[in-house]
């Protein structure tokens, strides 16, 4: 049992050392996304916070309105595992890798922006937008993690390819297969996201309703 545990944990160092360094440049970039997302909020217009607002609101009432269906969770599926697809394919194509940092940084600017400006409203007029606001982190608190572990493999595939193409040809298609795989597994855990996206959400806003 002392030999197991000790292979296992040699083994899964080994693992995380060889991600590890990709896994932290795709927490940068989404990082840094969301900081650039926060800090556009404070160049925003008065008149681009209302009509902001007005559109906030607007999305509220129809998110109320629209509880939990199989077409609504399927649209969302079917949304969330073509963004995985997409950084899948980037991925693979080696060229395609700054797209894949860009789009990471893309969400990650999206999701700041959203957090920031619900906060900030939130603070001016209440009216339970903290309760919208929770609804967001509940979005995405598993797509997020899903997002950035796609990037994070696809980091590590183009560099096994430029790494090792000329010395070694069969690696890359073992590489291709762990990259398939593991990609493939986190598309499944994508339909348990998209659940607590299209379920959780809806009901925190209804929650907002009665509260107010």
């Amino acid at each position: 049992m002392t030999t197991s545990s000790a292979r296992l944990g040699l083994a899964w160092e080994q693992y995380w050392s060889r991600f590890l360094p990709y896994f932290l440049i795709t927490l940068a970039v989404f990082g840094l996304g969301l900081l650039f997302g926060s800090l556009a909020t404070e160049v925003l217009t008065v008149a681009e916070r209302v009509q902001l607002n007005a559109w906030l609101q607007r999305m509220i009432s129809w998110e109320r309105g629209h509880l939990f269906t199989m077409q609504i969770y399927r649209s969302a599926v079917i949304t969330n595992l073509k963004g995985l697809g997409l950084l899948y394919l980037l991925g693979i194509s080696v060229a395609g890798i700054p797209l894949v940092l860009a789009m990471l940084f893309l969400r990650g600017f999206v999701v700041g922006f959203a957090l920031a400006f619900l906060e900030q409203q939130t603070q001016a007029t209440g009216h339970g937008l903290g309760i919208v606001l929770a609804a967001l982190v509940t979005q995405n608190l598993f797509l997020v993690p899903l997002y950035v572990m796609t990037a994070t493999l696809g980091l590590w595939f183009a560099w096994t390819l430029l790494a090792t193409s000329q010395r070694d040809r069969v690696r890359p298609f073992k590489a291709l297969a762990t990259y398939t795989v593991v990609c493939f597994i986190l598309a499944l855990g994508m339909f348990w996201a998209t659940a607590v996206e299209v379920v959780g959400s809806p009901f925190l806003l209804q929650v907002s309703r009665l509260i107010h």
